[in-house]
């Protein structure tokens, strides 16, 4: 048999601060196979319960009613060690004097805090002026990758002060594993200094059991009782709605991502599996067949003019343009300054143009933005909300509020789970980052599904998808047709992981010759994210291709650029019939890639 020291730790909560402690452990114990009664129920007992649940009773010598025989069975097992130098977490500690052991207990975190079952139930208690006389570490497995609970939860207890600080802290949580250790650290620094963050976490750990029960609760949590109380009642009142609500809270990040989501959801009274149903309806990519009679564009244009060679704010930035067939169009991010010819070329036989702006940097929100404002060329202007912009950004970001009043254009302030029209242009923001320590105005931008002639879009600003410091999760959105790299698709944008999980037919590169694809250039680690780009999407470089433009009928999507793209005759089988089409390839062998041009579910003949 064997289990982690989480599997372990785990187990013990069952047992942590509860009154009816002893009945449980005897309950498990005699549903293990032991013959144990209500004057068993102590502290050797418990933790034998607990190894029991774990799945790890082997890991120990097997079952031991005293700590005597637990010492003797972990000597013959070699996972006996004499002394206090180096206990961790998930050791079992025996207790005595003058070498004689006479109690257990188990170490949960920092050394001097330990678990076991004593009168009133099992819960955490200092050994003040107790002799510890050895230990028992039982032979655990590695640790997998622990899940965002998992994590959340250690960190709640780093929070309590479980695991001291410092080195100590660090020592603590290395039987974690390495990586797990540092996303630990990695949570406790992004909620710390942050209440709100904190008490959700705190919160999570309370209903994730871990906080044990009564007064002992109180307890652990101190300080915090009180607000972490009022954040359970507040996602408790979440209860009660349709699936179809549920979902709409979910798209809000009202119950958190990943496993922290089940567990809320849950807690309730949701079935996760039918609200992530009715998530993915709402995300939900329409048939091509409903759509045979919409078309569509998707425009991105790379500035081969008037651009720096030496820095990196000599950028064209992101300007990529969105049109159905009803003479609207939205432009998503109005690039560096300069090019205003070739924005209003392209919108120049369009009725109705809105602006999206995602953050508000000069290579996305630049003059280019007001100008189109001051020329009356734009509707409605959508921008992030004012606090998610750093101080030295919001001159910018008020001056163009300013021009849209003085110049007659809307302005609506998108935020999670906001949606927008433009014509038969749908936009949802299914996530935005708020609290982010790290490149704070890069984390924050506005991360978009556009919707448009029954394909879908995916376009995050220079939000770093997938990387650590990221909290968007990318099971919230599945499978795009068409996905902008975040951050130019520099390798600080997005992992392969998160490429990966949105699989994208379609990959829009707006990156430029200093920052290089593919072949081009010399940094490496951009090379490297370029390779997953192509492994799981069609890129279009902005700097091998220039203007790109994805023409969307039928369902189909066929791409077109106006340099190093050649057209090719695809064969391909569909329902067991054979066509053809013309496709339009980059002539650069890396980006020759034809199978992902065909209609969803064909595949090359």
């Amino acid at each position: 048999m064997a289990c982690t020291v989480w599997d372990f730790l785990e187990a013990l909560t069952k047992y942590d601060g509860s009154d009816s402690a002893h009945e449980d452990v005897i309950k498990d114990l005699n549903g293990f196979g032991h013959h144990a009664t209500m004057k068993d129920a102590w502290c050797t007992e418990t933790l034998m319960a607990a190894m029991h649940r774990a799945g790890g009773i082997d890991l120990i010598g097997g079952y031991a009613q005293t700590s005597g025989t637990l010492k003797k069975n972990a000597q013959k097992k070699g996972i006996w060690h004499g002394g206090t130098n180096g206990i961790l977490p998930g050791d079992i500690l025996v207790f005595g004097s003058s070498g004689k052991p006479n109690h257990t207990e188990a170490n949960v975190g920092y050394y001097i805090d330990v678990a076991g079952n004593y009168n009133g139930g099992c819960g955490r208690r200092s050994y003040k002026g107790r002799s510890v006389i050895g230990y028992v570490r039982p032979k655990y497995k590695a640790m997998p990758d622990m899940t965002n609970l998992q994590i959340a939860i250690a960190a709640a207890d780093c929070i309590l002060n479980v695991y001291s600080s410092g080195d100590t802290r660090k020592k603590q949580l290395t039987v974690f594993g390495k990586k797990n250790s540092e996303k630990i650290q990695d949570e406790v620094d992004r909620v710390w200094n942050d209440i709100d963050k904190t008490v959700f976490d705190l919160a999570v750990y309370v209903i994730a059991n871990h906080a044990g029960k009564g007064k002992y609760r109180r307890k652990r949590l101190g300080n915090w009782a009180t607000a972490v109380q009022d954040k359970i009642d507040d996602i408790y009142a979440l209860k009660g709605r349709t699936n179809a609500e549920a979902a709409q809270l979910v798209l809000q990040d009202k119950f958190g991502t990943n496993a922290i989501r089940e567990l809320l959801l849950k807690f309730c009274g949701y079935d996760p599996a039918a609200v992530q149903k009715e998530v993915n309806k709402a995300l939900k990519q329409p048939a091509a067949a409903e759509d045979a009679s919409v078309s569509g564009r998707i425009i991105s244009l790379f500035r081969d003019k008037d651009r720096s060679t030496k820095e990196i704010d000599g950028l064209q930035g992101d300007l990529v343009i969105v049109k159905d067939d009803a003479k609207s169009a939205l432009i998503m991010d109005a690039f560096k300054t300069g090019a205003m010819d070739r924005i209003k070329e392209e919108i120049k036989d369009c009725d109705r143009v809105d602006l999206y702006i995602s953050h508000p940097h000069s290579d996305h929100m630049s003059s280019n933005a007001n100008a189109l404002v001051k020329a009356k060329r734009i509707k409605r202007c959508y921008v992030p909300a004012e606090s998610t912009i750093a101080g030295e950004y919001k001159k910018r970001y008020k001056t163009l509020l300013a021009d849209c009043k003085k110049y007659g254009t809307e302005v609506v302030v998108l935020k999670q789970g906001s949606t927008f029209d433009t014509g038969k242009i749908h936009g949802t923001v299914v996530f935005q980052q708020t609290g982010s320590s790290t490149d704070s105005t890069n984390m924050r931008s506005l991360c978009a599904l556009i919707e448009v002639a029954g394909i879908r879009m995916l376009t995050c600003g220079d939000h770093h998808c997938g990387k650590k410091e990221s909290k968007f999760d990318p099971a919230k959105v599945g499978h795009v047709d068409v996905y902008k790299t975040s951050h130019h698709g520099l390798y600080t944008g997005d992992t392969e992981s998160f490429i990966k999980a949105i699989s994208p037919d379609w990959i829009l590169h707006t990156g430029w010759k200093s920052w290089p694809i593919g072949t081009i250039g010399v940094d490496a680690k951009t090379k490297a994210a370029q390779k997953a780009y192509q492994k799981y999407g069609n890129l279009l470089p902005g700097d091998v291709c220039g203007r790109t433009e994805l023409t969307i009928a039928g369902g189909v999507i066929t791409a077109k650029g106006e340099k190093n793209m050649v057209g090719k005759t695809v064969t391909y089988m569909l329902a067991g019939k054979k066509y053809q089409k013309t496709v339009h390839v980059c002539e650069k062998a890396a980006f020759r890639q034809v199978k992902t041009m065909i209609p969803r579910g064909a595949s090359i003949a």
